[in-house]
């Protein structure tokens, strides 16, 4: 899982980071944050390439991708 927030003026966030309720399950293992980094990118990049599935095929010989559509709730895209 990659959490990434970006504002143009360097302002924090309005909103809360959503509740993952595997991330406290037993079932799953511990979260560990693992670093943070500052990319040079365009934020907009992000945007584009989150749900490019037609590439699979393609790039990585899957054919099995389908999409399953989105879901925006506020700052949560899903």
């Amino acid at each position: 899982m990659i959490l990434v927030y970006y504002h143009g003026q360097g302002k924090p966030p309005t909103w809360e980071l959503p509740q993952i309720p595997e991330l406290n399950s037993q079932d799953w293992t511990n979260f560990k944050p693992v670093g943070q980094w500052q990319i040079s990118s365009h934020v907009q990049d992000l945007h584009e390439q989150v749900v490019d599935i037609a590439h699979f095929p393609i790039v990585h010989s899957d054919h099995s991708a389908k999409s399953q559509g989105c879901d925006v709730d506020g700052s949560v895209w899903k």
